[in-house]
């Protein structure tokens, strides 16, 4: 059995050896039948799945192990539409539905890895996109899987460092901006 307050998680295990020995039975044999049947190097990464899993239940966060990135993407959504102004919030909306959702769907959240996101960048670019929508789209990712790790939903964010830098801003028209600078000519009087 696992205690399901975060901060008293303890094993199955410790509890067995808490409890007294059956009465007239070899107290040996009832610890051996009480203990999980996982390998001590598996017990850790469980209680810290059960941890990740019980911070974002109490975020409004489904941290399932096998939860998918569409899922964890929608609710992140969900959770940011209080926060954010209507405008970025159309934008976020935008690029999680029509590019990272086909894009990464059906990934496990927790499979979702740097090599996909590379792959996601050069089939975007290699289809004729330009580089601001892709790179706005992983902007988006990126603060999406920043939520997740620091709610230790995952271990680290597959989308830091980016793997498409920000496109270069055009010309804006403004004196020193991409263009030479005019300075009138000035008359000396005497």
């Amino acid at each position: 059995m696992l205690l399901t307050t975060p901060a008293l998680l303890v094993s199955a295990s410790a509890e067995v050896s808490a409890l007294p020995p059956p009465p007239g039975g070899d107290s040996h044999a009832y610890h051996r039948r009480a203990r999980p049947h996982l390998p001590k190097v598996q017990l850790p990464r469980r209680l810290a799945l059960l941890r990740r899993f019980l911070e974002g239940e109490a975020d409004g966060f489904n941290a399932g192990p096998n939860q998918s990135v569409a899922n964890y993407l929608t609710a992140w959504l969900a959770a940011k539409a209080l926060v954010l102004k209507p405008t970025t919030m159309a934008r976020y909306r935008d690029y999680v539905h029509n590019d990272l959702v086909p894009a990464f769907g059906t990934l496990k959240l927790d499979e979702l890895g740097h090599r996909h996101i590379a792959a996601f960048v050069t089939s975007e670019l290699a289809a004729g996109r330009g580089q601001t929508t892709p790179y706005r789209c992983l902007a988006t990712l990126s603060s999406a899987l920043g939520d997740a790790f620091r709610q230790h939903r995952l271990a680290h964010n597959p989308a830091s460092p980016p793997a498409l830098h920000r496109p270069p801003s055009p010309p804006s028209g403004r004196p020193g901006h991409g263009r030479p600078v005019r300075v009138p000519h000035r008359h000396r009087h005497a």
